[in-house]
C-alpha cells in the first residue's frame, strides 16, 4: 500500500526512475548528506537495538521550522517520560534535538520549502 509520498517514487521503468532521480538532484536545491553525516546518523539510530525509537513514521519526513530551516529526523531517544528526536539541519550542517511533540507539530517540508531555503544560501 502506498501513500501520496511513496507513490511519487514509483516508476514504470528503471530508466524513468534514474531520469527522475537526476532531475530531483538537479532542481531540488537540497544540499544532501555527506558520508560522515550518514554514518553518524545510522550509528546513533541503530546503536541500542533494545531501546530503538518506536515511532518510525516520525522519521519519514523532514519538517520545516517557522524560520524556514529544514529539519531532518534520524533517531529518537527517551528522556525520562518524553521522546527526543535527533535532527540534522542539512543547510546549516549541524545536529540538533527537539522534543517529539514539538517536532511533529511542525509542517512536513515540501519541495517548495527546500527550494526556498536553498535560495537563501
Amino acid at each position: 500500500m502506498f501513500d501520496e509520498h511513496e507513490i511519487t517514487a514509483c516508476h514504470q521503468t528503471e530508466e524513468e526512475a534514474i531520469r527522475a532521480a537526476v532531475h530531483e538532484h538537479e532542481t531540488s536545491g537540497h544540499p544532501g548528506f555527506p558520508h560522515e553525516v550518514v554514518t553518524h546518523m545510522m550509528k546513533v539510530r541503530y546503536k541500542d537495538p533494545d531501546n530503538r525509537y518506536p515511532h518510525k513514521g516520525v522519521l519519514r519526513f523532514d519538517r520545516c521550522r517557522p524560520d524556514g530551516e529544514i529539519l531532518h529526523p534520524y533517531a529518537g531517544r527517551k528522556d525520562e517520560e518524553e521522546w527526543i528526536v535527533g535532527l540534522y539541519l542539512p543547510f546549516l550542517r549541524i545536529y540538533g534535538e527537539m522534543p517529539e511533540r514539538d517536532f511533529i507539530a511542525l509542517p512536513v517540508a515540501t519541495a517548495a520549502n527546500i527550494r526556498q531555503r536553498a535560495d537563501r544560501q
